[in-house]
């Protein structure tokens, strides 16, 4: 990639290009967040700079957001990301870096260009706020707003079409109302309040895809906090099982589909290793709920509807063993996996505290407690090892490298299901593989 977007921030704003992509907001101690943001709309040219990487790399389809990744939209580019129940539409020429994502603080930063931002739900200790380089937008109540900044980074404007916001310039501060704009041009100079900004194309194409979202069927399934869940329709079919209640199932998918194979592994802090799906509806199926085989088709099973649910980088059982694998990598090793299924319990491979632990079990397959200290993952005969093509593997240097999962998968033979020995974390050889550091990009 050229290195002229990451100059372009910088100039903006007066700093040096790493103070203006990683390192603005603060690192979050303790649990990973329980919600992140997904990006669910590409079109045209749009790179990401991921935390800790040391370069941009073309942003793609369900890649997972967090604190300090940036993405930046060309002249011709526009982007989507859902953040909860939330949808933040990116225009051309645009660039945003992603502060606090958690359940209680959804913070980012425009740096230049325009966002159009549909907030659905608002609880009352929840706080949404858009940091620009001439002060601050924080917004009140769920509803529809705009906001603008100029490519020299000296004005704001925020739009506000329904809803509530507030706009902050130093120490002054205007409450920005349904149908009006207000401009930020420095903190010596309180925001200037006006009538709203005019409509235009690109924000007319933003409305289509909230109305796209208010038709979505999949809520009644689902939470709209959620992420993912308004592609569902679209791609799929729902049905009310007598044993596992709503179930969900692709409608078309490749011949020798299985939950989590078409796709890559990647690292991505602070979990590690994440999966990444291929399909445009693949974000929802594989960060909560479980799978199962009903009728010889796969069908996902969402979870608890009435619980905020807690995002997971890949809801799998991994596979492996001392001598597992060898003959299927050419003796190289492998590593394989199988998607959990309805009940078996989620152990996570990243350091989480057993609260944590607890939530994202309970909001995935409606348990009431886990405790974690007396979970053996190696003791769980996992429902879906003994399905018919559940299991994958691919060679270790696939995995590493997030090559597609599809392409590099190899035979997997009943003996070596039967041999195969369930683990937490990726396992090649009986040693773990490690998610690499920070600042390394996959070949």
């Amino acid at each position: 990639m050229s290195s002229f977007r990451p100059v372009l921030i910088a100039s903006v704003l007066g700093l040096s290009m790493m103070s203006a992509l990683p390192g603005q907001y603060p690192p979050t101690n303790g649990d990973p967040p329980a919600r992140v943001g997904r990006v669910s709309f590409l079109d045209g040219s749009v790179s990401l700079y991921p935390n800790g990487a040391v370069d941009w790399t073309p942003a793609s389809l369900n890649y997972p957001l967090t604190t300090n990744d940036a993405l930046w939209s060309d002249i011709a580019g526009r982007a989507e990301v859902h953040l909860g129940s939330s949808a933040v539409r990116i225009a051309p020429q645009t660039a945003l870096v992603f502060g606090e994502i958690s359940d209680t603080v959804t913070q980012v930063r425009l740096d230049q260009g325009t966002i159009d931002v549909h907030v659905r739900y608002l609880n009352d200790n929840e706080i949404y706020e858009i940091d620009t380089p001439t002060g601050v937008v924080s917004l009140s109540d769920q509803g529809h707003y705009r906001i603008d900044v100029t490519p020299d980074g000296r004005r704001t404007t925020v739009t506000v079409r329904d809803g509530s916001a507030q706009a902050t310039a130093g120490d002054r501060d205007v409450p920005v109302g349904a149908g009006q704009s207000a401009t930020l041009i420095g903190a010596n100079r309180a925001p200037i309040l006006g009538a709203a900004v005019a409509e235009d194309d690109w924000e007319r194409w933003a409305d289509d895809r909230d109305r796209r979202e208010d038709a979505a069927q999949s809520t009644r399934y689902v939470s709209r906090d959620m992420v993912g869940y308004e592609d569902l329709d679209e791609y799929g079919t729902w049905q009310v099982d007598a044993t596992w209640g709503p179930i969900w199932t692709p409608r078309y998918v490749p011949v020798g589909w299985a939950p989590y194979r078409f796709g890559r592994w990647e690292s991505v802090q602070p979990w590690g290793w994440t999966w990444i799906d291929d399909a445009p509806w693949g974000f929802a199926p594989f960060h909560y709920g479980r799978w199962a085989s009903v009728g010889g088709r796969w069908g996902w099973i969402p979870g608890e509807t009435r619980v905020r649910p807690v995002y997971a980088p890949a809801l799998v059982a991994f596979v492996g063993g001392s001598n597992w694998g060898m003959s299927l990598a050419f003796g190289g090793g492998a590593v394989g996996w199988v998607p959990l299924g309805p009940g078996e319990p989620y152990v996570p491979a990243y350091r989480a505290s057993p609260t944590y632990i607890n939530r994202i079990n309970v909001t995935n397959i409606n348990v009431t407690r886990i405790d974690i200290n007396r979970v053996d993952v190696t003791q769980i005969r996992y429902a879906n090892r003994d399905v018919p093509g559940g299991m994958t593997a691919v060679p270790r240097d696939a995995f590493e490298r997030s090559r597609p999962i599809a392409r590099a998968a190899v035979p997997v033979q009943p003996a070596d299901v039967a041999s195969a020995r369930p683990s937490a974390v990726p396992l090649v050889g009986g040693q773990p593989i490690a998610p690499p550091p920070r600042g390394t990009v996959p070949d």
